[in-house]
């Protein structure tokens, strides 16, 4: 019998972010939106970021004589959660000011981490389910090593981990060059 996504009591939880790899030559391809930023400061980078790749465009044709080489004419706008409704305002935006708009929807994956603290009574959710296989997955409880080199328990509180995979609802925007 598999235990469902059990409710954690007394614990603090640690969201981590969405793993991403960093590359220098996407920083003009891609504009990360974030839930904080206004509207129309955003569309103006957006339209600032639009008019670099086009004058890029242009110039990579003028060299190449003519020959269309270059594929991607587009921005990828992306963005997870609380800013989706603002991509999709993004996106209707553009898409006003006759630009092409692809919308794709993303689901990254996560983990959280609770930290549970144990009082004098043993917790309820000290049991995990692993997402990925179904199996039951046990907390470690902190532990310190001494001068010596052994183990001891934390005498005041003594702390456990859960780590639990979660996926999150993103949205990306490809909004293409009108004029090329």
């Amino acid at each position: 019998m598999a235990i469902k996504n059990k409710k954690i009591e007394n614990a603090k939880i640690i969201k981590h972010k969405p793993p991403s790899a960093f590359k220098y030559s996407n920083t003009n391809k891609i504009f990360k939106l974030k839930a904080s930023s206004p509207f129309m400061s955003s569309v103006k980078q957006i339209q600032k970021k639009l008019s670099q790749i086009e004058k890029s465009i242009v110039l990579a044709n003028a060299r190449n004589k003519g020959a269309n080489i270059v594929k991607e004419k587009y921005l990828t706008v992306v963005g997870l959660q609380k800013v989706i409704p603002k991509l999709l305002q993004v996106a209707c935006y553009f898409q006003e000011r006759h630009h092409r708009v692809e919308i794709l929807t993303k689901t990254v994956n996560t983990i959280d981490e609770f930290q549970i603290r144990n009082s004098s009574q043993p917790s309820q959710g000290a049991v995990d389910r692993n997402c990925d296989t179904g199996e039951i997955v046990e907390a470690t409880s902190s532990c310190l090593i001494n001068d010596s080199g052994s183990e001891e328990e934390e005498e005041e509180e003594v702390e456990e981990s859960l780590i639990r995979k979660r996926s999150i609802a993103g949205l990306e925007l490809k909004i293409h060059i009108s004029s090329v």
